[in-house]
């Protein structure tokens, strides 16, 4: 279940409206690299998890690595939001589906 509207509405954006374009554009950016270093977190947990002879310690990574999943779906979640929502300012709210 996503925190995040899926459509932008007016309240969404006067809500949001003290946060700068370029301030969500460097959140974009920043997000991105957080997304591409859980990646490969996740493959090293996975990795660990096929390769350990202790089942315990491949449970670990394997409860690991699906906390990266988690946290890189979030985090893809909060990256297509904010692209709604500066999309939303430059093209009005009809390009958002409203």
């Amino acid at each position: 279940m996503s925190s995040y509207p899926d459509v932008i509405t007016p309240e969404v954006l006067q809500g949001l409206a003290h946060i700068s374009d370029d301030t969500m554009q460097q959140d974009i950016v920043d997000t991105e690299a957080e997304i591409a270093n859980k990646r490969i977190e996740r493959e090293g947990h996975d990795l660990i998890a096929k390769s350990v002879q202790d089942r315990s310690a491949a449970r670990l990574a394997e409860w690991k690595r699906d906390g990266c999943d988690v946290g890189i779906d979030d985090r893809v979640r909060f990256v297509k939001f904010l692209a709604k929502l500066l999309d939303a300012r430059e093209n009005g709210l009809e390009a958002n589906g409203k």
